[in-house]
């Protein structure tokens, strides 16, 4: 993390933004989305040795840090996500000859809240709608975004698949055949035509 962050978020003063993104991960492994949870851990040996940080963050510090970086930081979190499952020669199963990548919505209830972008999602309830693409029988996650809550399957979700079509490729191994799954709420004319264009890329790369 710190040789990916570092050099691209670097700070004169202050805490480095690695310890920022290292913190909020540890959170996020123990089942805690709010900037408050890390306040518990500041004086937490143990938290602070095995994530290899500096210094732990205060819950303010790293609302206002990720507040400002957060959209810049998700290129290189995601790319940290992919050198995780390469170096640990992370296994991914085909079934029954193929390699599957399973594209899918799902709901957030956050109901009797007033956060931004949470609306009426499909299931009837107030919340969010992310987006996320799972690899292998394993279902190794290589792409997951927030969406609100109104915002159905298929809008922007091109601008998904570009981030995604290039994190299959870089774990297929060369010659190995993927089967792409997903529901009709995604059937559109741009979405086909874009995965067909895959699928022939895909194709010359086996050759």
């Amino acid at each position: 993390v710190d040789l990916v962050i570092d050099p691209k978020f670097p700070v004169s003063q202050g805490m480095r933004t690695s310890d920022i993104v290292k913190s909020m991960i540890g959170l996020l492994s123990l089942g805690k989305s709010d900037f408050e949870a890390i306040e518990p851990f500041r004086n937490d040996r143990f938290f602070k040795q095995s994530l290899g940080l500096v210094k732990v963050p205060g819950s303010v510090w790293m609302r206002q840090r990720l507040d400002a970086k957060a959209g810049e930081l998700r290129e290189y979190t995601d790319e940290l996500t992919l050198r995780l499952l390469e170096s640990t020669h992370a296994p991914i199963t085909p079934h029954k000859g193929y390699v599957c990548v399973d594209l899918d919505t799902f709901v957030m209830d956050n109901s009797n809240t007033r956060k931004e972008e949470v609306g009426r999602t499909y299931q009837g309830v107030d919340g969010y709608t992310p987006i996320a693409a799972y690899i292998g029988n394993e279902g190794w996650n290589i792409g997951l975004e927030l969406r609100a809550g109104t915002q159905h399957s298929a809008c922007e979700t091109d601008y998904f698949l570009e981030r995604v079509f290039p994190r299959v490729q870089r774990l297929c191994c060369r010659g190995e055949s993927v089967l792409w799954r997903d529901d009709s709420g995604f059937d559109s004319v741009r979405l086909l035509f874009m995965k067909a264009q895959e699928k022939d890329r895909w194709a010359l790369k086996g050759q």
